[in-house]
């Protein structure tokens, strides 16, 4: 849904479809991959399948505070590799 990539460093959001959790949903998460190496960071949200689907064009109240919480946590990682690939560079 959202994606980001600078000096081979490369941000999405993910929708970890890998293991379910307890109340049946999966975990939406950021993924940050560089030099080939991946790294997850948990938003704290859980959607069934069919909302993940739903999300970029959702009307219902809860699907957009989930996507906007999405978007906060994508946006707090990608400000903070723009700092590091500038530090790097």
């Amino acid at each position: 849904m959202f994606n980001f990539s600078i000096a081979g460093v490369t941000v999405n959001s993910f929708f970890d479809d890998r293991r379910s959790l307890a109340n049946g949903k999966y975990p939406v998460k950021i993924r940050i991959t560089h030099n080939r190496v991946r790294k997850y960071y948990n938003t704290g949200i859980s959607l069934s399948l069919n909302d993940w689907e739903r999300l970029p064009n959702a009307k219902s109240n809860v699907l957009i505070k989930d996507r906007e919480r999405i978007q906060m946590t994508f946006d707090h990682i990608k400000k903070v590799v723009e700092l590091l690939t500038d530090v790097t560079r």
